[in-house]
């Protein structure tokens, strides 16, 4: 049987505070994770998708606006040397208008994509994340509820243990001797008394100097 030395309750009452501590963090953590993946799902959908959809359409118009103004000025530099009159020299800054354009075209389809696929995931991988996780908050509560009474009973039964007189302790625990019934008692008492030095016989031979009683003579 094992034993301990109990001298201060306070390290089971810190070690509650700790424990609280910890339950509370995991349940932030565990508890908040189907509200977060709700919350960038609703994000990607709602936000981002609709978001990207309208750009797209719109840097489309502006892409297909400028490659119009491109292809009219490379006409008319190509057809301004048949006529008279001033001529455009070059169809080159609607060309830089229209590769910028195109540019920017292309990252609303690749962010637009780029949503598509994170939906996807999350639909994929995330539910089963969801879960697992609401499973752990609901076995973590469950166990450190359990710990966190146990160490409130545990603080209470060493404080009241503390709380007792030492005097009591002594009176409780009496010498064994003294709690042993009458028969128990009268057998460790010693087996012959010790007689009395007036009623020692005389002329013992145990003893020195002692005569033996003289023999009456008929």
């Amino acid at each position: 049987m094992s034993s301990a030395r109990l001298t201060n309750p306070d390290a089971i009452r810190d070690f509650r505070m700790h424990m609280v501590s910890f339950k509370e963090v995991c349940e932030s953590a565990l508890s908040g994770s189907a509200a977060e993946l709700s919350r960038v799902r609703d994000w990607l959908r709602i936000d981002q998708l609709a978001h990207w959809k309208k750009q797209l359409i719109k840097r489309e118009e502006v892409y297909q606006t400028a490659r119009r103004m491109w292809l009219e000025a490379e006409g008319d530099t190509v057809g301004a040397m048949n006529k008279r009159g001033p001529a455009k020299p070059s169809s080159m800054e609607e060309r830089i208008l229209m590769d910028r354009a195109r540019r920017h075209r292309d990252e609303a389809e690749e962010k637009l994509a780029l949503v598509r696929r994170w939906m996807l995931k999350i639909e994929q991988d995330g539910e089963p994340l969801v879960n697992q996780c609401q499973s752990h908050d609901f076995a973590l509560r469950e166990e450190c509820t359990k710990a966190i009474t146990q160490l409130d009973r545990l603080f209470d039964q060493v404080h009241e243990y503390l709380a007792v007189p030492t005097a009591e302790l002594r009176s409780a625990a009496m010498p064994a001797a003294e709690a042993l019934p009458p028969a128990t008692s009268a057998a460790v008492e010693p087996a012959v008394a010790p007689l009395p030095r007036a009623e020692a016989p005389q002329g013992d031979p145990a003893q020195p100097g002692s005569h033996a009683p003289e023999a009456h003579h008929a």
